[in-house]
């Protein structure tokens, strides 16, 4: 999950699906579906703009890194726990 936060972020704009895939199998073999899962899962951090495109939840996406992982300790996101 940390990694298509990273991904949202680097893009600073909507993304598909397919492209989130592409640019997470860059870093890490995961299943699209899971990928998908996540977002779906996840409505506190990604929001669907329309069918199949997503974006980082607004408020996260003004925020730091540094913030955007103590947010995530206090809010018990997967993946942010590191570090």
């Amino acid at each position: 999950m940390e990694i298509i936060i990273r991904i949202f972020k680097a893009s600073n704009r909507a993304m598909s699906v397919k492209e989130i895939s592409k640019e997470l199998l860059k870093e890490k073999m995961v299943s699209p579906n899971t990928i998908l899962l996540n977002l779906q899962k996840f409505k506190s951090i990604f929001q669907r703009t329309e069918k199949g495109v997503y974006q980082l939840v607004p408020k996260l996406a003004k925020m730091s890194n540094d913030e955007l992982r103590d947010y995530g300790r206090a809010h018990d996101m997967p993946d942010t726990q590191k570090a």
